[in-house]
């Protein structure tokens, strides 16, 4: 049979509570969720489509080792504490390498532009009207 092989669950905004809990602001760890509603505004100007974001978003995803557990008799380590042990290593082994100093953390920068507004990730939305972009310095 097939094995669901896990030592538990965390969402993407828990890793990143945990993480920044023991290694602080120097990364970009998710700080917080955007709501569905919102993604759906703004996924599409980043390359998700609405019908992606309907289809895929909001949805928590569970894991129950349980049947592992009982028929191979497999015991799993805290999930957190693997997870910190992991990006510790990552750090010494120097695949990641940015740290982040506390006064370049991300600033919310209101730009206006009557044609276009380039945004990081190297789209342009184009728009007879004022657009009111954020930028991130």
């Amino acid at each position: 049979g097939r094995y669901i092989v896990s030592g538990g669950t965390l969402s993407l905004l828990e890793i990143g509570q945990l993480l920044k809990a023991h290694f602080g602001w120097k990364f970009p760890f998710p700080r917080n969720e955007l709501p569905k509603a919102a993604f759906k505004v703004i996924g599409p100007f980043i390359g998700f489509s609405r019908e992606f974001v309907e289809l895929n978003m909001g949805y928590p995803i569970y894991f129950d080792a349980n049947k592992s557990q009982k028929e191979l008799g497999l015991k799993y380590r805290d999930v957190k504490e693997s997870l910190v042990e992991h990006f510790q290593q990552l750090l010494d082994d120097g695949v990641i390498k940015q740290y982040i100093p506390w006064n370049k953390q991300p600033k919310f920068e209101l730009n206006i532009s009557p044609a276009y507004w380039r945004n990081d990730l190297g789209g342009v939305l184009l728009s007879s009207h004022l657009i009111l972009g954020l930028a991130f310095s």
